[in-house]
């Protein structure tokens, strides 16, 4: 099930378009595998937790938008405010549970070229990979597995599925969120971010 993403403003063009939609896409996916991970029922309503909507921010700020440093006449703060705008409406609240219906494609459509672009440039990706690790979690709970799956299927995560950075930094997100929970491991990897903002994890 591919995710259904509705106008939002501000519109510039298609180029704008098209970068808005990925940037919601990966809110939209990021915050379906985590919230469902901390009790929660719909975008919202996760985003009425202060944390979850700051994890948001700088989600899509950091470590999404630079993959368009150079597109003409974005603004990409307007953008990103657009995006926690339309998901913290209830009016078009989503479930997350829907949000996380096919969320293997959605990991391999959304989440993996972020991080994969971000490790190229020698830009930090914990984020990004904190929602992998959901995912992860989420899909060892419902197959019934007593530990998350091993990742090495090229299909979903090409080049990542034997990068041992990468695979290092979801195993250690994924301990984090069986240790602490989601929304104590978000805390934790964003008050890690602000003591130490320029170091590429």
């Amino acid at each position: 099930m591919s995710l259904s993403v509705p106008p939002i403003e501000p519109d510039d063009g298609p180029a704008q378009r098209a970068v808005r939609t990925h940037l919601l896409s990966v809110g939209h996916t990021a915050l379906g595998f985590l919230g469902i991970l901390a009790g929660h029922a719909t975008t919202s309503e996760t985003l009425e937790d202060p944390v979850f909507r700051e994890y948001l921010r700088v989600l899509l700020e950091q470590e999404v938008a630079p993959r368009w440093p150079s597109l003409p006449a974005a603004d990409p703060a307007a953008h990103r405010a657009a995006i926690v705008r339309r998901l913290s409406r209830l009016g078009t609240a989503e479930e997350l549970a829907r949000l996380c219906l096919d969320g293997e494609r959605n990991v391999a459509r959304y989440l993996v070229p972020s991080v994969h672009e971000a490790m190229r440039a020698g830009r930090r990706h914990e984020l990004s990979t904190l929602a992998v690790a959901a995912w992860l979690v989420l899909e060892s709970r419902s197959r019934g597995v007593p530990s998350p799956l091993v990742i090495r299927d090229g299909e979903i995560y090409g080049t990542l599925a034997t990068d041992a950075l990468f695979l290092a930094n979801t195993r250690a997100a994924v301990t984090a969120l069986r240790r602490h929970g989601a929304r104590r491991a978000l805390q934790i990897h964003l008050t890690s971010r602000e003591a130490a903002p320029d170091v590429p994890r």
